[in-house]
């Protein structure tokens, strides 16, 4: 079989398919598609492509909500979040330690505690400020 350029009539063909001419050069020339599939398989969406199953309106209501598109796909993608709490869950402020640690010395939290204890779900105030349950008791003797 020899080679056959696409034609003005497959350029049109596949503009009737919703394929731009762009699109279906690529897939005949450099993707090696055979032509009758280059000029007539639809593309996809871009509801279609999305691995993490977010679309369009989900990237409009997390923007309300203050969340980047760039978090929302991190959230989906690698924490595997629901959609749900991808687009709601608030964007946490950025913690600065020395900003608690005055406060997590005194009730005996240290730096690796405190931040643990962020990481768990605790409030700041909340994690500088609750003492351990388990207190290092040395014993008396006497």
């Amino acid at each position: 079989m020899a080679y056959e350029p696409l034609t003005k009539e497959d350029y049109a063909i596949a503009a009737k398919n919703g394929i731009s001419r762009a699109t279906a050069y690529r897939r005949y020339e450099n993707d090696f598609w055979p032509k009758e599939e280059a000029i007539t398989k639809k593309p996809k969406g871009r509801r279609e492509r999305s691995v993490t199953g977010l679309t369009a309106e989900h990237y409009e209501i997390a923007a309300k909500n203050g969340i980047s598109a760039q978090s929302l796909y991190n959230r989906r993608e690698n924490l595997k979040w629901t959609i749900e709490k991808c687009i709601t869950w608030p964007v946490q402020e950025k913690l600065n330690w020395n900003d608690w640690k005055e406060l997590a010395e005194e009730a005996g939290i240290g730096y690796g505690g405190f931040w643990k204890r962020i990481k768990k779900g605790m409030e700041p105030m909340e994690a500088a400020t609750t003492p351990n349950k388990r207190k290092n008791k040395t014993l008396q003797c006497g």
